[in-house]
Order: structure tokens, then sequence, then C-alpha cells
């Protein structure tokens, strides 16, 4: 058991280098420190001033990347200790990495989804205003980043090809416990091979009339 200082702040997600030497840890302020697992040394603290979405070790832990509400990617080099900002759009809901970490996407708060391409620093792809992206809580990859995948609070997944941005496959998950009942998802997540789901459901009974 390793207890790291994370001060009083109230801690809101956690991510690990791949070598297991680093830990960021971010908290509800929008400040997120990367320390040292070992000696609990800080490297850095990065102060976005709004909600992080989502943070990560990219390219072979050369790269530590933090992403806001703001659509604002920060990307600090362990290296040479520089920083970089590139803005994006405003309003970002969810966000995820494909699993070579090569490709940035996210869901906008006009329910679109944007594919970024981190080593060109350039768009490959955007997918426009899916009707079941509007409660939308999870979009993640399949194992080999050949699929994309969206699941919205009431069991809707629906799935591209992240390359031509082509719709593959919309499916709904329904309820068989009781007649005229839905299932509504709190919260979803993958496995290490990415091609299966598990999902926090809850079923709500809807009586007709």
């Amino acid at each position: 058991l390793k207890k790291i200082n994370a001060g009083e702040k109230e801690i809101s997600s956690i991510s690990f280098s791949s070598d297991a030497k680093w830990i960021a840890i971010a908290d509800k302020k929008g400040e997120v420190s990367v320390r040292s697992f070992h000696d609990d040394e800080r490297l850095t603290k990065l102060s976005t001033g709004d909600e992080i979405i989502l943070h990560d070790f990219i390219d072979q832990n050369k790269k530590f990347i933090v992403l806001d509400n703001s659509g604002k990617l920060t990307t600090y080099y362990t290296g040479s200790k520089e920083t970089q900002t590139t803005q994006f759009t405003k309003g970002i809901k969810t966000a995820c990495l494909d699993p070579n970490s090569h490709y940035l996407t996210f869901l906008t708060k006009d329910n679109n989804i944007e594919i970024q391409d981190l080593k060109a620093n350039m768009t490959l792809g955007r997918i426009q205003k899916i009707e079941g992206l509007s409660s939308a809580l999870f979009i993640g990859y399949d194992r080999f980043g050949q699929q994309l995948a969206a699941i919205n609070k009431l069991g809707e997944s629906i799935t591209w090809n992240p390359f031509n941005q082509q719709l593959l496959r919309q499916l709904k998950l329904q309820s068989g416990e009781y007649a005229e009942s839905r299932s509504v998802i709190h919260s979803a997540a993958t496995h290490s091979g990415g091609d299966q789901f598990v999902m926090g459901v809850q079923e709500e009974f809807i009586p007709k009339g």
C-alpha cells in the first residue's frame, strides 16, 4: 500500500504512467499534480481553471496531456519540462484516447464527436449531431482502434469507423424484467481488451398512461 500526498482538495481522477514511475492526480477545481510514485516528489502542477475531462501519459511517457471542459489541451513534456497549449471546440462533455494514444476523441456540448490526430496536430474527422448522443456519457475504442463506440444514458450504443466516420451499428439495451420498463445507464467502461462493455444500470418502470 502506497500513500501519496494529494493535499486537502477533493480528487476527481487519477492516471499512471505506463512504467508506473509517475502518478497524476486531478481535483475538482481543475488542478492536476504529477508526482513520483516512489518518493512523492512533484514533477509539475498544472492548473486549468475548468473541469478536467481527461488526463494521461502518452508517447512512451514523454508527454503528459490534460484536456479540460473549455476545450483547452495542455501538453507537458516530461523531459524538457516545457508546456504547450492547444484550443479545441469549447464545451467538452467526455473524451478518450485510442489504444495507441495517437487520436484524441471528444464529445462536444453540441453533440458532435471530433477526432484529433495528436501526432499530425490536425483534425482526423468529425461526426455530426447524432440524435442518440444528446445524453451520451461514454465514448471509447475497441482494442485495435478500428471501432469507436458511444453509449448514452438510455442504453443506446452507437458504433462508427473512426477513420471514415461511417456508422457501423446502432443498438439499444432492452430490459426484460418488466413490461414497459427501460434501463437507465449511470456509468460505463470497457475491459482491457476493449470489446466488452461494463455498465451500471438502473431499471425504471414506466406505467402506461
